[in-house]
């Protein structure tokens, strides 16, 4: 009887569900796991292209408590047992900016984006919770963004920093130097030509900051490990891996 009570115990403990890249390394989902976390993982869609086909934060956004979602991963999500889904109006398509339509990222009561590509139901529920609108050109703004908590963050993006200072934000501010060892997975499953993000490398989760490598590939590490530590998080790296960019991973 006992175990039967400590198995019940685990499983309603176990409710939370974390999105993740369907390429996402097994050490990285082992990990969260032992976190009590459901994995699920966001399967690669061939609407866009190979690099981010299977990036959370490119297909869904999370505003409140309700995830606003691509068409096309509506129904798996659904199938999943993901709870609080809101179908968007926007299908995505592989050329920039026809793929940033749900890439919105949310630090506190503000949002930010390249509001002319936001699909409308992200813009219907932006403005429904009042958030404060801070428009910005660059569209993967979710990926060039880490949020730390709802008054702090990480970008490497000049314009993003300086508005978001601004509205009293505690931004940090790094090179674009320290993201070229950010890796993208290609559709073969190689590392790409391409660089990766800190926001899809790096993710909040209670008071951890997860960085999905080892942190002395970042060339700033250790600044931006100072601030994380400033915040009251822990700083959590994995040992001799490559930092990747999944597209960061969303808690619902």
């Amino acid at each position: 009887m006992l175990n039967n009570k400590i198995s019940f115990d685990i499983i309603l403990f176990m409710s939370n569900i974390i999105l993740v890249d369907e390429k996402i390394d097994s050490i990285y989902t082992g990990y969260l796991e032992s976190l009590n976390y459901k994995i699920v993982k966001i399967i690669r869609n061939e609407v866009v292209y190979d690099e981010i086909s299977s990036h959370t934060d490119i297909f869904c956004v999370k505003i409140k408590n309700n995830l606003i979602v691509e068409p096309n991963i509506y129904e798996y999500l659904k199938k999943n047992n993901v709870s609080n889904l809101i179908k968007g109006t926007s299908t995505l398509k592989s050329k920039y900016p026809q793929d940033i339509k749900y890439n919105l990222c949310v630090i506190g009561n503000y949002a930010v984006h390249n509001f002319n590509y936001t699909d409308e139901v992200v813009l219907e529920y932006t403005n429904k919770y009042g958030l404060k609108k801070v428009h910005v050109n660059q569209g993967y703004t979710n990926c060039s963004i880490a949020v730390i908590d709802e008054k702090s963050c990480i970008t490497s993006n000049v314009e993003i920093y300086e508005k978001l200072s601004k509205v009293g934000l505690d931004v940090l501010l790094i090179s674009e130097e320290s993201e070229k060892n950010i890796k993208l997975i290609a559709g073969n499953g190689k590392f790409s030509k391409m660089h990766g993000f800190i926001g899809g490398a790096l993710c909040k989760l209670n008071n951890k900051c997860i960085l999905f490598g080892d942190k002395t590939y970042l060339e700033e590490y250790q600044k931006i490990e100072d601030f994380i530590i400033k915040k009251g998080y822990q700083f959590v790296d994995f040992k001799n891996k490559e930092i990747i960019d999944y597209g960061g991973i969303i808690e619902v």
